[in-house]
């Protein structure tokens, strides 16, 4: 439904939910289980082949979730949208899609820089677009009278920290691949971290 100088969030809202619901469904079907185990070597093929797995679907689940809850907290601050605010929310859709597939790459080649790269790669061009669509609606006075500067600054704060560290991993895949991986997880906690934003939020 439009409103005066726009459109309302409620279908796009539906429209994120829903791919952001399956992309982290299909995250665990990447996830083979091994065939021929028993007694003698279960040990052996769970950290060679299912430890390793399990661990990047953790972090890709996660990292959905961050990004869900980015999205959530974005909309539940935009009053409205337009066809360009719309199109950036699909180009985020369309990244975040991808998420499985490069955790998959991932999974299969955990010591390959090139695996690592793209993986970051996928998770700063989300941070990216998340960016781009707090600025334009910005912008476009989009957002909701009691989102401050010092709201904005915080959201903006959560949004740039990330890139941070998937920048660092690019050059730490350079010299030891299998750490650069690690860095995923930094980020993860500061987002557990109460900030402006849940205060304002629970106003």
């Amino acid at each position: 439904m439009a409103t005066s100088n726009g459109f309302n969030t409620f279908r796009i809202e539906n429209l994120t939910d829903g791919v952001y619901a399956i992309a982290m469904t299909i995250l665990i079907l990447g996830i083979k289980v091994p065939v021929g185990l028993d007694s003698s070597n279960e040990t052996k093929i769970f950290f060679a082949r299912i430890f390793i797995p399990l661990l990047i679907y953790l972090l890709s689940f996660l990292i959905l979730g961050t990004y869900w809850v980015g999205t959530h907290i974005q909309h539940h601050f935009t009053a409205k949208t337009d066809r360009i605010l719309l199109w950036l929310n699909i180009l985020l859709l369309m990244i975040i899609s991808v998420i499985p597939f490069s955790a998959s790459m991932l999974n299969n080649y955990t010591d390959d820089k090139v695996s690592i790269i793209f993986y970051s790669i996928n998770l700063l061009s989300a941070s990216l677009c998340h960016l781009l669509m707090l600025y334009y609606s910005r912008k476009k006075k989009f957002l909701k009278p009691h989102v401050t500067s010092v709201v904005f600054k915080s959201v903006r704060t959560r949004i740039l920290l990330p890139p941070f560290f998937y920048l660092l991993a690019i050059s730490v895949s350079f010299v030891v691949p299998k750490y650069a991986v690690l860095l995923f997880f930094i980020p993860l906690v500061f987002d557990l971290i109460p900030g402006q934003v849940d205060k304002e939020i629970e106003q």
